[in-house]
């Protein structure tokens, strides 16, 4: 069985998911006990720390807005859509909806994630909301979104668990709640 989509919106229409019992005998889906993970994106630990004057570059100083989220299917289970309703009008200008839902923007980059959208390189943080909250479940708005973008991913998704697990540590902020205390700082 290959599936990269999550089982909320593959497996939900089937009675019960014991309906594929003894149907499959290899799974190659998103997660890692899959027998062939196929994930959307992938981090590996180095063994030592790299030390360049290439990396002292400080890439937030290009960045020239706070906030995108990119959007083409409206609906969700985990209230997504609700979440940047509530922040658009506390954020205005500061957040940018690109794609086709709550008036977004939808002529600015293409429909497909393999296409590349060159304006998510302006923005420090990318909403990475996917459709549901399931283990695991990081797609392209994790990887390509936002950290190939080299901007901040604040997921709504796979579990907080999860991203400690498969992401590199301080390269993501968990739900809206961490940006808010991010953004606060120490003193509030």
């Amino acid at each position: 069985m290959l599936m990269d989509e999550s089982p909320m919106n593959c497996l939900s229409s089937s009675k019960e998911t014991l309906d594929y019992d003894g149907l499959f005998n290899w799974t190659m889906t998103y997660r890692m006990n899959s027998d062939v993970p196929i994930p959307y994106g992938r981090t590996i630990r180095k063994a030592s720390s790299l030390q360049s004057s290439l990396w002292e570059v400080n890439l937030m100083d290009s960045k020239t807005k706070l906030l995108a989220v990119m959007i083409s299917h409206c609906g969700g289970r985990n209230q997504r859509m609700d979440y940047i309703k509530a922040l658009k009008p506390l954020l205005r200008d500061h957040l940018d909806i690109i794609g086709g839902c709550i008036s977004g923007n939808s002529t600015i980059c293409p429909r497909h994630f393999h296409k590349d959208c060159s304006v998510l390189s302006s923005y420090k943080f990318y909403l990475s909301f996917e459709n549901s909250d399931c283990r695991e479940y990081m797609t392209e708005k994790v990887f390509w979104n936002a950290f190939h973008k080299h901007a901040v991913p604040i997921i709504m998704g796979a579990p907080l668990e999860d991203c400690r697990r498969l992401l590199p540590p301080g390269s993501y902020l968990h739900r809206i709640q961490a940006l808010l205390s991010h953004l606060r700082g120490p003193e509030l």
